[in-house]
């Protein structure tokens, strides 16, 4: 079912190139950069090519935009191409693109780590209150703090002895 969306889509765009050829010349070598976003980005959600591709088209744009208002023909898109302003547009935007999509993993990255900052401490915050309402019998398992370690079970303060396996089940 898949490989036949993909001769449909292939099928389709090779009509649109055929009626719409100087259009997608000039879509096609201005969106360049989109097609090297496709070959790098292997992740399953393609997060780099889609965010690349849309900067990219809307800098497209302009070009398709003069193309079809000064008539639809090779000479004018030979002569889009040759503008190096015009160029500036999706390559600018796509340099645009890679950088919202690498500085975004560090601001997030950056984000989460105040947010669990603040979730902990209000944890803490709640925990030393549950300690004062209902006394130190929940302050005794001070290894709550460490994590990896919450399981462990605490000698009993009155006993100098070892705490049986029933005592612990109990707690």
């Amino acid at each position: 079912m898949k490989k036949i969306l993909q001769k449909k889509w292939l099928l389709l765009i090779g009509l649109l190139s055929l009626v719409f050829l100087p259009t997608m010349l000039v879509l096609v070598i201005s969106m360049l950069p989109t097609f090297a976003a496709l070959a790098v980005d292997r992740t399953k959600e393609r997060y780099l090519a889609m965010g690349i591709g849309a900067l990219n088209f809307c800098g497209c744009l302009p070009a398709i935009v003069i193309l079809w208002t000064e008539g639809q023909s090779l000479t004018v898109a030979l002569s889009i191409l040759g503008d190096v302003m015009l160029w500036l547009a999706p390559y600018g935007a796509s340099a645009i693109g890679w950088l919202i999509y690498l500085s975004i993993q560090p601001v997030m990255a950056s984000y989460y780590a105040a947010t669990a900052s603040q979730r902990l401490e209000d944890l803490r915050s709640r925990r030393a209150e549950l300690i004062e309402q209902w006394g130190d019998a929940l302050a005794e398992h001070e290894d709550l703090e460490r994590p990896g370690l919450a399981g462990a079970p605490a000698a009993s303060p009155d006993d100098g002895d070892e705490v049986s396996q029933q005592q612990v089940a109990v707690r």
